[in-house]
């Protein structure tokens, strides 16, 4: 009988240690990965393999052979995009699903166990391209800050991810852990591991220019190895998918950009309009102000006190004339000045 129904028929029970509470800050890492039991793989590798020596590797050339079987690279050096994808890996830093994430190089989201397979699928890729004069380049997505190496083809972007499903427990694994607790005590408690990985890999494949993707998936009959054997087929439909779409998508942009002219050429003559009635209306208000004044001058010039007054006077007009003149549209148009109002 469990402790629950002993109690409840009245059963001596032992005494059960009290729990401690801890804080969300205090709350303990762990992996499900180390002291659990080994989920079995279903996919195995099948396909022979092909050894690659060191030296050789930048000049290793991959082909198909005839009855399908696809030779997997067997070497220990990897293209530095690769190594840069596990540089960090860390047993102990997998999440609540048993996978641990690349924060460079290639996207890939899976066990630590698989890390040795995710490598040599992803070199003897790059080997097939790199040997016909594909190019590993960044690339980064307008909606991610972090770049990841692409395999450019004739031009065409290609991107590979690995990732790994996880096994659901039913009912959780329990495992007992510790953590240090802000007290300074050790404190243990039972963790409950409701997932762990499933050993089951996923090659996804993409095109930059699409949001569609191809999966070679770990079944319980075929590899993702044994599935390379169709990933020239693969690619070569992405490209031409891809190439289509940015045409596509290149030729609608030409076109929504032709439009966009035409609506800015017609606000930008709405708006020259605009401006032109602002400047005839301007010019008319100046000039009528200016009548005023030249009228005030001839005034003064007709005043025989003032003349008597002033003996000067005719300088005083030449120089209040000038500066009407320098303000008056009319005269300003006489020197070359556009009409005011007139099309440019």
């Amino acid at each position: 009988m469990g402790h629950w129904i002993k109690k409840e028929l009245g059963k001596p029970l032992p005494e059960m240690p009290s729990l401690h509470v801890w804080s969300n800050g205090d709350e303990p890492e762990f992996s499900t990965v180390d002291n659990l039991p080994r989920v079995k793989k279903l996919a195995r590798e099948k396909s022979p393999v092909k050894d690659v020596p060191a030296e050789e590797l930048a000049a290793e050339t991959v082909t198909f052979e005839i009855n399908g079987n696809f030779p997997i690279y067997q070497g220990r050096s990897f293209h530095p995009a690769i190594e840069e994808t596990f540089k960090g890996l860390d047993k102990s830093k997998t999440n609540r699903f048993g996978r641990w994430e690349s924060k460079s190089g290639f996207d890939a989201e899976i066990s630590p166990d698989n890390v040795s397979r995710a490598k040599r699928i992803l070199q003897t890729i790059l080997n097939m391209y790199l040997s016909k004069g594909a190019e590993i380049k960044s690339y980064q997505r307008w909606s991610n800050g972090r770049s990841r190496p692409v395999l450019v083809i004739d031009g065409e972007s290609i991107l590979f991810s690995f990732y790994e499903t996880a096994t659901r427990h039913i009912p959780p694994l329990r495992r007992q852990s510790s953590y240090m607790s802000y007290d300074g005590h050790r404190r243990t408690y039972m963790a409950s591991i409701d997932y762990t990985a499933s050993g089951k890999l996923e090659l996804k494949i993409s095109h930059v220019d699409l949001y569609s993707e191809r999966t070679l998936k770990d079944s319980s009959n075929k590899s993702v190895e044994e599935g390379l054997s169709a990933i020239s087929e693969i690619v070569s439909d992405l490209m031409v998918r891809g190439r289509a779409e940015r045409i596509e998508r290149e030729a609608k942009e030409l076109e929504r950009e032709r439009l966009r002219k035409i609506e800015q050429d017609k606000a930008d003559e709405i708006e020259r309009k605009k401006r032109q009635w602002q400047d005839l209306q301007e010019n008319a208000s100046e000039w009528a102000a200016l009548q005023e004044i030249r009228a005030f001058i001839n005034a003064v010039k007709a005043d025989r006190y003032f003349r008597k007054k002033h003996p000067d006077w005719r300088l005083w007009v030449s120089w209040a004339s000038d500066q009407v003149n320098r303000r008056d549209p009319i005269y300003k148009i006489r020197n070359g000045k556009a009409l005011p109002g007139a099309p440019i």
